[in-house]
């Protein structure tokens, strides 16, 4: 309760102004010497855009990326906020987002990158026309980078001749001399000299290897069974899928 003192003189009036700090978004009444009134406090909408996350680490390749917008109302009352996003200035999305008092919300959206260069998203959060706060993040947009590789060696083992030096024979080059109709493991060395990670695999006198992932600079060993015979064979290797070199080999009876 406030209370103040006032002197008047006859026939004299007065404003007496009385000051209240309001803590609840409610009506208040008010009442003095009889005379009774009220008004109503509103709180102030305020919101914190905290993060702006993409589901993967730039830069991107081509395609569709998600990213995620963790928002909190500042305030203990309701409030239905504006949102807009932008991507490189361009208004692509507003809409409305209510928010309880005090809660948190995490909204998820998709963007769809066609070309390369680097994009700029923003995200503005506004209560009726004024911008209470934004958020942004830029990112970086290349075409697919396809995956590169070399076979460094090719050998297959004779187990039949263990602990010999006859045990291991080179098989590319493509002429090779071998024993038929004997089983054989034939072993290819691999070396990554691309940009990405990729998944290789050979095949290797009709003999597809099991596949190996190797980062880029790095380099891998694939082995398979097989049972030789003569005849003209392709040695391929391939990355991600994709075909990256061929060549032929000539197997001829020892």
């Amino acid at each position: 309760m406030a209370e103040q003192s006032v002197t008047l003189e006859p026939g004299e009036s007065k404003v007496v102004s009385f000051e209240a700090i309001p803590t609840v978004a409610k009506t208040y009444q008010v009442t003095m010497d009889g005379l009774s009134g009220s008004f109503k406090a509103v709180a102030i909408p305020d919101i914190k855009l905290i993060s702006l996350t993409w589901d993967a680490t730039p830069p991107f390749e081509f395609g569709w990326r998600n990213y995620e917008v963790t928002m909190r109302n500042l305030v203990a009352s309701s409030i239905t906020y504006r949102l807009k996003y932008y991507m490189n200035g361009e208004l692509l999305r507003s809409w409305n987002e209510p928010l309880a008092a005090n809660e948190q919300k995490t909204r998820s959206f998709s963007y769809d990158f066609r070309t390369e260069g680097t994009y700029t998203l923003k995200i503005q959060a506004f209560y009726q026309e004024e911008l209470l706060d934004e958020i942004s993040s830029t990112v970086g947009v290349r075409a697919p980078i396809a995956p590169h590789g070399r076979i460094i060696r090719a050998l297959v083992y004779d187990a039949s001749k263990a602990g010999t030096a006859e045990a291991w024979i080179q098989v590319y080059p493509p002429i090779v001399y071998l024993p038929l109709n004997v089983p054989l493991v034939t072993y290819v060395d691999i070396e990554n000299n691309g940009l990405i990670t990729a998944s290789f695999y050979a095949v290797l006198l009709g003999v597809q290897t099991p596949a190996i992932s190797i980062a880029p600079g790095g380099r891998g060993n694939v082995s398979a069974p097989l049972t030789s015979r003569a005849g003209s064979f392709p040695i391929i290797l391939y990355g991600n899928g994709q075909e990256l070199w061929r060549d032929t080999i000539q197997v001829i009876g020892s």
